[in-house]
């Protein structure tokens, strides 16, 4: 009973077709899944194969782009991420990258608005992207094979490619995905300009519309044409604005129309060119993607300023070699690497820069070879295409001759929609037999013998320009040689800006730019296996099925694997250990660095040194993590290295003046400070990083004339770097805050206090600002009550700072108030009771409000604290003596004149204590060492 029911559902849904109703809903879905199952089955691939990378983190060139753009900030105006390259730079800037894409970075700001620095929505929309780029390119494929099979293997084929990880699992990838999904609208709305421009009004009596002369386009064809035309322009725009190769869309499409859709050889399309023959709407659309293109490029130079990127040797070996023939070689051998890549993606790596592509240097290079071979198959491929449209009947512009030997020059061939072929001539005009047409040596049949009447010249102009350049076959499937050709079309003139052909790039290979290229590699794949499983039967079909199953298994499980290796940075530079160590290495080593696997780092760093010595950024890192561990003799020599090695290193010189500072080779520090107060900033890559740098070299060398006593030339470095000093310069108010100290120094405390007023303006929660000025205050007895509310403000804002009480305790001691002096030292030890100068500051705030028994007791603490320290012993001593303790006062003075010799408080205590053992006859007396009473003596003279 279900089946006869089923039977007859079906049988109505038959008979509704029949009697013309419109299918049900069901139905209607049925067919749409079945028609696009290649874009259900490969956009869900897209997604699901980058599930495993939502966990992931920010790694590699995500960190420069995102986490330290400010252009991703809310803070930064929305208008300078149409002014800044892709890094937050300004596109003015010598040191600029360049790279002009504001939409992705659009893009990253309103993610950064959605979650903040949550990596896991940044990396949800990568993958959304790539799933929504293989459904356009499912899409775009249907239109071109109009076969099921090749569909699905294109766009199964690209959503599993695993040389798609590195575009989809980097968040900066992102550019990539984006201009993409642009570059397929873009072509997509040619086609269907295309289709549009096919469309025009005919009856069933063809020699009656020849004949006629109100033969034309309906306006609304002509209005979408033109539209679906001007979309082109605009994600052609798009895709620029995302990433510049996207550009190259447009190139693809008027290719696309002359060579494929009008099959013009390109000879002939020259000679049309000369002739002035090419067909209107063809004309048209050449001339507005002509236009689209120069004026978008205009804009982009524009954009670029008035010079182009620089690039670093280890970025771009080959483009700093000396050799024409080794830059020409390797850059030759380039492309094959790339499409290599493309065709075994077993070797990844996050980065092919510095040796891990060597150059090309030899002629006898077994490379050479892959090069010849790869450039004369894709010779043999563009000329068997060439070939293809030379031989197509659907020429324009050059010789034929009819049966009678006539010649003319046909404008195009034409098929129109009910099937009678046509040919157009601008030499005969009266009835013509269109049997056989020859050129040259071939001969084609035309029409089956029928004969039909040609326009007259009254109304040939307005037919030329109405129906020719109307391709009536876009509903026929490509012929092989189209496809073929079309691939390369995608294959080749997305991929040509980074050739290094018309400028050089700051890269070897780059992994993410072949994510548009591949998808014409795509084709080329689906297009043979089309071919081979037409043609194979029997056994080798299955073997055929077997195999293309595996690959794509394979593929996407490279893909899993690899994703994993983008989960975060210590992966990904494991991974990239063997292709390119020394960028590996010297990167692995940050992140244990980070981690605080030091020992780890440090092999890491060396490793790297290993591979590459003048590696400026590794000895740079690797002295950082030495200064930190406290062993600043090895610290400073890495820094020299790093300075060695990139003079320019801002960075390097600021670590190494401070090392020398605490070192106590001050003369060295101030060379050094000096020199990096005084570098060019200019065709750097992180210039704010550089002018940061070089300010706070200014402002550690004035610090130093500071503790010198060097007052004036510490006032004139301070105002020099407040001159210089950028507008995200973060630390203004300690330079404005040490300013007004050494102003306040100079007794000048009028202009001292304008710069502490202005350290607080810039940042009101300064501490450092508050003490400062609280202490300038202080000296003004007139303004005590001034100065104390600085002081509480201060321990308002930092209570668990044991400097601000440290501070407040010593101003309450300066005017008298012992009492409450104590109790802010006493909370400064609760939380620093390890640290000697707080417990030794207690100790004599307590001996200065009388608490001897406390006074001792801290003073013990500190001799604990610090063995070596002089004063504590002798302050020690001094509290022992005043509490009757002479036996420990004197064990105290003896060890802090062992530290010591010849200090003269005490001598002096120590000859107080000696006195008393004279007055009162004390037997220890004979127990003080001959050293100490020649000592006294001495004192006495």
């Amino acid at each position: 009973r279900q089946t006869n029911n089923a039977m007859g559902s079906g049988q109505t849904r038959r008979r509704d077709v029949k009697m013309g109703r419109p299918p049900s809903l069901w139905l209607r879905t049925r067919q749409c899944c079945w028609r696009n199952v290649a874009v259900i089955i490969s956009s869900t691939l897209g997604f699901l194969i980058y599930v495993n990378t939502l966990d992931a983190g920010f790694v590699y060139d995500d960190s420069r782009a995102i986490q330290t753009n400010e252009d991703i900030f809310p803070t930064s105006p929305w208008s300078n991420i149409f002014y800044n390259d892709f890094w937050g730079i300004p596109l003015t800037h010598s040191g600029s990258h360049k790279s002009y894409r504001p939409i992705c970075v659009l893009s990253f700001r309103l993610n950064y608005l959605a979650h903040g620095f949550k990596p896991l929505g940044y990396h949800l929309v990568n993958v959304l992207l790539h799933s929504l780029c293989t459904a356009i390119y499912a899409l775009v494929c249907q239109s071109i094979f109009k076969a099921k099979f090749p569909v699905m293997m294109a766009s199964v084929t690209f959503a599993l490619h695993p040389i798609h990880t590195e575009a989809v699992a980097g968040v900066v990838g992102r550019a990539d995905l984006g201009a993409a999904i642009f570059f397929l609208c873009a072509f997509s709305c040619f086609q269907c300009h295309l289709n549009y421009a096919s469309k025009y009004k005919h009856s069933d009596n063809l020699q009656q519309d020849l004949k006629s002369p109100n033969m034309s386009f309906s306006c609304d064809n002509e209005w979408k044409r033109r539209t679906f035309l001007f979309f082109t322009v605009l994600f052609g725009f798009l895709a620029m604005l995302t990433k510049e190769h996207g550009l190259t869309v447009l190139g693809v499409c008027a290719l696309y129309e002359v060579f494929i859709v009008r099959k013009t050889h390109p000879v002939y399309f020259m000679f049309n060119f000369y002739k002035n023959k090419w067909p209107q709407a063809m004309k048209e659309s050449i001339l507005v993607l002509l236009f689209g293109t120069l004026s978008l490029l205009a804009f982009r130079m524009y954009m670029l300023g008035s010079s182009l990127p620089e690039f670093a040797t280890a970025d771009n070996p080959a483009s700093h070699s000396d050799s024409l023939l080794t830059r020409t070689m390797t850059f030759l051998y380039l492309p094959v690497f790339n499409f290599i890549l493309c065709l075994f993606p077993k070797w990844l790596s996050f980065d092919w820069s510095m040796e891990a592509i060597q150059l090309v240097e030899r002629i006898f290079d077994k490379r050479n070879a892959l090069t010849v071979c790869f450039y004369s198959i894709l010779a043999y491929v563009i000329r068997k295409c060439c070939l293809s449209l030379r031989l197509s009947p659907r020429q324009q512009g050059y010789p034929w001759k009819g049966t009678s030997g006539d010649a003319f020059y046909p404008q195009m061939a034409w098929i129109l929609p009910n099937g009678v072929s046509c040919i157009t001539s601008n030499n005969h005009y009266s009835s013509y037999t269109l049997g056989r047409i020859r050129h040259r040596k071939h001969t084609y049949q035309l029409g089956g013998g029928r004969q039909y009447a040609l326009p007259t010249p009254a109304n040939w102009d307005q037919l030329c320009c109405e129906v020719i350049g109307t391709p009536l076959t876009r509903d026929k499937p490509l012929e092989q040689s189209e496809l073929v050709m079309l691939s390369l079309l995608i294959i080749t003139l997305p991929f040509l800006p980074a050739t290094n052909l018309f400028f050089y790039v700051g890269f070897v290979v780059a992994e993410r730019v072949l994510y548009i290229p591949t998808m014409g590699f795509c084709m080329l794949v689906a297009l043979g296996a089309q071919y081979l499983r037409v043609r194979l039967k029997g056994y080798l079909k299955t073997i055929f099925w077997i195999m293309l199953l595996v690959t794509l298994v394979s593929h996407g499980h490279r893909t899993l694997v690899r994703n994993r290796d983008w989960l975060n940075e210590e992966s990904l530079y494991l991974s990239g250990a063997s292709i390119n160590p020394p960028k590996a290495y010297g990167n692995l080593g940050n992140i244990l660095s980070s981690q605080g696997k030091n020992e780890a780092a440090k092999w890491a760093y060396k490793e790297a040194l290993k591979y590459r010595i003048n590696m400026a950024d590794v000895h740079y890192n690797l002295g950082l993590l030495l200064h930190n561990e406290g062993l600043l003799e090895e610290a400073a020599s890495s820094y020299q290295s790093a300075i060695q090695y990139r003079p320019s290193l801002a960075l390097g010189y600021l670590n190494l003046g401070q090392i020398y500072i605490n070192l106590g080779q001050l003369s060295n520090a101030e060379k050094i400070l000096s020199l990096g107060s005084q570098l060019d900033g200019s065709n750097l890559k992180d210039p704010k990083t550089h002018e940061v740098a070089r300010i706070s070299a200014m402002f550690h060398l004035g610090r130093m004339f500071v503790d010198q006593g060097r007052l004036g030339e510490a006032v004139e470095v301070f105002l020099k770097a407040i001159r210089q000093m950028p507008i995200y310069y973060q630390p203004q108010q300690s330079l404005y805050n040490i300013l007004g100290e050494a102003y306040s120094k100079l007794g000048r405390y009028h202009q001292a206090e304008q710069w502490y007023k202005a350290a607080l303006q810039v940042k009101p929660d300064h501490v450092p600002a508050h003490l400062t000025y609280g202490k300038m205050l202080s000296k003004n007895k007139t303004r005590l009550m001034e100065a104390e509310q600085w002081f509480i403000k201060a321990t308002e804002l930092a209570p668990n700072d044991t400097t601000v009480y440290q501070h407040f305790g010593q101003f309450l001691t300066e005017i008298g108030r012992y009492e409450e002096a104590v109790d802010y030292y006493l909370r400064a030890v609760e939380l620093a009771p390890d640290d000697h100068s707080v417990v030794f500051n207690a100790a004599n705030a307590l001996r200065e409000a009388g608490q001897k028994d406390e006074a001792e007791k801290f003073y013990r603490m500190a001799v604990t604290l610090q063995p070596e320290d002089a004063s504590s012993h002798m302050n020690l001593g001094a509290m022992l003596h005043l509490n009757g303790k002479l036996s420990e006062a004197e064990g105290s003075y003896l060890t802090a004149l062992k530290l010591r010799p010849n200090d003269q408080t005490t001598l002096a205590n120590l000859q107080k204590l000696y006195n008393i053992y004279t007055k009162y006859g004390i037997e220890n007396q004979s127990s003080i060492p001959n050293v100490a009473k020649s000592q006294i003596s001495g004192s006495r003279r």
